[in-house]
């Protein structure tokens, strides 16, 4: 099963920005997500109208693919 985190900013223009990283590390902690959000939001390294002014959310998705067989 993969995992993908999922980091939600809110910008400036009251919209929503994704930031997705495949494969976290398994021992990832809450506070960790939260100080790397926090410092995207205070060096803005983003071309977004508004710039990232928020944190929204974050969360691990977790994916399964199950091939199909085309025949």
């Amino acid at each position: 099963m993969a995992q993908t985190l999922e980091m939600v900013f809110k910008t400036g223009q009251g919209r929503t920005y994704r930031i997705t990283l495949d494969d976290p590390r398994l021992d990832l902690q809450p506070a960790e997500v939260k100080a790397f959000m926090d410092l995207v939001i205070s060096v803005n390294p983003f071309d977004i109208e508004g710039g990232l002014v928020e944190i929204a959310e974050a969360n691990i998705i977790d994916t399964e693919v199950q091939p199909l067989q085309l025949v």
